[in-house]
């Protein structure tokens, strides 16, 4: 069993990544410890949202339960704008699954839906303020098995961090849809390469259950933030 996981060129120990995991999903348990912080789950995880398969609007305000935006309401009403073409890619037959045993034609499907925002801004009349990060953390809780979640401290892995880092090529636009594709499919990468891993991390939260991917996202998170040297101790700590 590997004793580390990675996401892009970030890399930590395993006891690390289940202790900062274990916090994240665990301290909303301890409401008399003063030490204990306000995390996003389960807000974010056990929010109700549309229950019909499809994004309603709903469904557009979880986005704030994972502090994503600086434009919430912005953010709200570009969404909505995207909502009818966002649910005809959701609903495409190849999105079935996990990310883990996703072929081409479902990898080509993620991407189309990722890459709604961009080609949606040409039809909007002003500011979109729909990046790929508020998308996906609305598009995740459809299918938490398949759609993985991006942030700045996530593209931070993939472009930033290794040596070279995995990513570096889309510095200039991680936006796009060709880094849309490369980051799904490193995503996936990482997934397989850890799974056993990943699987034991999500397996820490108490209730609402999480996926593999949202594991990713929360140690993502937390190693993105860290520096190269910080990452290096990290590895090295058991």
């Amino acid at each position: 069993m590997l004793e580390t996981v990675t996401i892009g060129g970030a890399t930590c120990a395993l006891d690390y990544a289940h202790s900062y995991a274990e916090k994240y999903l665990t301290d909303h348990l301890n409401e008399d410890d003063a030490e204990a912080k306000v995390w996003s789950y389960p807000a974010y995880d056990s929010y109700r949202g549309s229950s019909n398969g499809q994004v309603g609007d709903a469904d557009l305000l979880a986005v704030a339960l994972l502090n994503a935006g600086r434009n919430p309401v912005k953010a709200y009403y570009g969404l909505q704008h995207l909502l009818p073409e966002i649910n005809k890619r959701l609903a495409h037959p190849a999105l079935e699954g996990t990310l883990i045993d996703a072929g081409p034609d479902t990898i080509e499907a993620i991407v189309d839906l990722y890459n709604v925002a961009n080609e949606g801004r040409a039809s909007y009349g002003r500011a979109l303020h729909v990046r790929l990060t508020v998308l996906s953390k609305v598009l995740h809780r459809k299918k938490p098995e398949l759609l993985p979640l991006i942030d700045r401290f996530i593209r931070c892995c993939y472009i930033w961090r290794g040596d070279p880092a995995p990513l570096a090529r889309f510095a200039s636009d991680p936006e796009s849809r060709d880094f849309i594709s490369a980051w799904i499919q490193a995503a996936q990468h990482d997934l397989k390469a850890g799974e056993e891993q990943w699987q034991q991390l999500a397996d820490l939260a108490p209730d609402p259950q999480i996926s593999p991917l949202r594991a990713m996202d929360i140690i993502g998170w937390k190693l993105g933030q860290l520096t190269r040297d910080q990452l290096k101790v990290l590895i090295r700590t058991s």
